[in-house]
Order: structure tokens, then sequence, then C-alpha cells
């Protein structure tokens, strides 16, 4: 995903999208204290909106920088965002194929 793109997704701010972040947070594979602020501020329900300049350094270091994979590794479809954190984190695998591969 081009940087664009995750801007864009990080500004509409879908529910499963910040989900993720939370996963992300919790499990604390953001690192640095810039884009872990930006994620922080972005989950607070009372936290301002974010700045360009903190979408940017979300989208470059705290989300695209290890953080996000574009396919699952046996079927190539792009995860929804409430399964990325597994298919980055665990094994690459969708929901779908992870499940095929346990029959």
């Amino acid at each position: 995903m081009d940087l664009k793109t995750m801007k864009q997704i990080i500004k509409a701010g879908d529910e499963d999208f910040i989900s993720y972040i939370r996963e992300l947070l919790d499990g604390n594979h953001i690192e640095g204290n810039a884009a872990r602020g930006s994620a922080l501020q972005l989950v607070d329900p009372k936290g301002n909106k974010l700045t360009d300049s903190q979408i940017e350094t979300l989208a470059k270091y705290g989300i695209l920088n290890g953080n996000y994979q574009e396919g699952c590794d046996m079927c190539a479809n792009t995860p929804p965002w409430s399964e990325m954190y597994d298919v980055v984190h665990v094994d690459g695998l969708c929901s779908h194929c992870r499940h095929q591969l346990g029959k």
C-alpha cells in the first residue's frame, strides 16, 4: 500500500482500523515516540484530530514500517483490518487459509 492510501485510511478512522492500532499498541509494535504518540492520540476517543504531520508519521513509521502486510502468504488476498495483527505478527495467513490448514 502506498503512503497516500494509508494516510487516507488513517483520516477515515474506520473502527476496525482503530481496533488494529489498539492491538499494535497493546503488543508494543509501534516504535518511536512520535509514531506511538500519534497512535495513542488516534485511539483516544477524547483525543484531538491528528495533524497531517502526525498522520504521515503514523503511516510511515507505525504501520507501513512492519505492521502491514499486503496479502495473505497463502492466497494473496488482502486481509481485513480485523485479521491484520495475526497476519503480520503470527503466521502470515488470513483466517480462511489458517482454517483450511487446520482441517
